[in-house]
Parts: structure tokens; C-alpha cells; sequence
């Protein structure tokens, strides 16, 4: 978090986290009994994808705004599905615990979905 921040702030930031967060559990605990998950593996799992989402990803420009809303609630594999259709894309399909290697000649942008 911002050092630059004073106790008042900082104190604001995280009641605001918390509230995200208690929403958050809310929805994956509602997800996973709609799906019949259990609850503690489908958290373990969201928090790997968040951890990991957070160490590879930048958030500096990203924004959910009323001109690209509808994008931001679409699902990832619609998302996924509408690029596979586009010209100029290569599908390559992992299957569960198989190794697949993508070689590219850039420009590229490579991306990896784990969906």
C-alpha cells in the first residue's frame, strides 16, 4: 500500500478493503453452492488466481467504465470464445495436465487463460 499515506487514510483504505472482501467471500460462497463446489476449495482456488493476477498483472490503466462495461461483465471464456473467432488469432489448447509450447515471431501478444 502507498507509504505515502497517513494513518486516517490508510485506516479508510482498509475498511474499504474489508468490505470488498466480505462481498467477495459472499459471492464465491454463493458461487459454490450454486455449482456444488466445496466452499474452501473454490476460495483456496480464487485466492491462487488473485495471487498470482497480482504478481504478473499491472492495474495502472485498467478501468470498468460505462463505455466498455459490457465487456467487464462478460465472462472470461465469452471473452476467450469471441477472440478465438477474430482474424489473426492462433488457438492453442492445453488439456489438463499436458505441456503445450507456443513459439512466436513479434509483434505478438501471448496470452495465457486459465479458464
Amino acid at each position: 500500500m502507498d507509504e505515502n499515506l497517513t494513518a486516517e487514510e490508510r485506516e479508510a483504505v482498509l475498511d474499504e478493503l474489508n468490505a470488498v472482501v466480505s462481498a467477495v467471500l459472499n459471492r464465491l460462497i454463493a458461487i459454490a453452492d450454486k455449482r456444488n463446489v466445496v466452499r474452501d476449495d473454490l476460495i483456496r482456488c480464487w485466492g491462487k488466481l488473485f495471487s498470482t493476477m497480482a504478481e504478473i498483472s499491472t492495474f495502472k490503466n485498467f478501468m470498468c467504465s460505462a463505455q466498455n462495461q459490457d465487456l467487464c461483465d462478460e465472462s472470461t471464456s465469452s471473452l476467450v470464445n469471441e477472440l478465438k473467432n477474430r482474424d489473426g488469432v492462433e488457438t492453442y489448447i492445453a488439456e489438463p495436465y499436458a505441456d503445450v509450447e507456443v513459439k512466436v515471431n513479434g509483434p505478438a501478444v501471448v496470452l495465457v487463460v486459465i479458464d
